[in-house]
């Protein structure tokens, strides 16, 4: 004869006890407090690498032969564009934009050197002609209009 054994009760379900899955949530916990760390880390490196005061630009070098063009107006155009920012922040796209902006630049290069120094080479327009005493016909066939000085008095003069 097989013995029946009595189902056990474990209690209703109001009063059975659940437990929580403590393994679980503690590995979980700490891979979200890995996670943050990284984050922060990322959060710190990314900021330490924009100071200003960690990587500064010593040095601004310039390159090519500057002769209608004076070295203020090139220190103005690229101290501009750069305004404390560090080694690694500065835009060297916005750098860029201050020199081509300069009348007498017709190509210009930035390129960032390790540790402190920014690059700058310059290539200027080689003038041909005066056109209609303010603008400056150059050999490419531009017409710029830089402040015209005595260095072009002796240039052939253009209207139409």
């Amino acid at each position: 004869m097989a013995m029946v054994t009595p189902a056990r009760n474990h209690g209703s379900p109001a009063t059975r006890v659940r437990r929580l899955p403590w393994a679980r949530i503690i590995r979980h916990a700490m891979h979200l407090a890995v996670l943050g760390g990284m984050v922060a880390l990322l959060v710190w490196g990314w900021r330490t690498l924009h100071d200003p005061w960690t990587f500064p630009i010593r040095v601004v070098k310039v390159d090519g032969e500057l002769q209608r063009l004076q070295p203020a107006e090139v220190q103005a155009a690229v101290d501009n564009r750069l305004n404390g920012q560090s080694f690694f922040g500065v835009r060297l796209e916005r750098v860029l934009e201050g020199l081509t902006g300069l009348a007498w630049v017709s190509e210009a290069r930035v390129r960032r050197e390790w540790p402190d120094t920014l690059h700058l080479w310059v290539a200027e327009h080689t003038p041909v002609a005066l056109w209609r005493g303010d603008g400056v016909l150059t050999q490419g066939g531009e017409l710029i209009y830089p402040d015209v000085g005595d260095g072009l008095a002796g240039m052939p003069a253009l209207s139409g």
